[in-house]
């Protein structure tokens, strides 16, 4: 399964001095099978993020920085 979860408008940052995505995450996926991706993207198709696989075992905290998406 390949699912995504995008806004349909696209969020505009360019009066904004900081943004960010902040979370904390508990996964258990299949190990180089299942993947969970979190990025963001000027144009819809390039992507930048990160993507885990495996077990977390804990909670794990993740901050993607969006000042590079004004």
């Amino acid at each position: 399964m390949d699912t995504w979860i995008k806004t349909k408008n696209p969020l505009d940052l360019r009066a904004v001095q900081m943004a960010s995505v902040e979370f904390y995450m508990y996964y258990r996926t299949e190990v180089q099978s299942d993947w969970i991706f979190v990025g963001a993207s000027v144009d819809g198709v390039n992507f930048i993020g990160e993507y885990w696989t495996g077990w977390s075992r804990d909670f794990q905290y993740f901050n993607l920085n969006l000042s590079e998406f004004k």
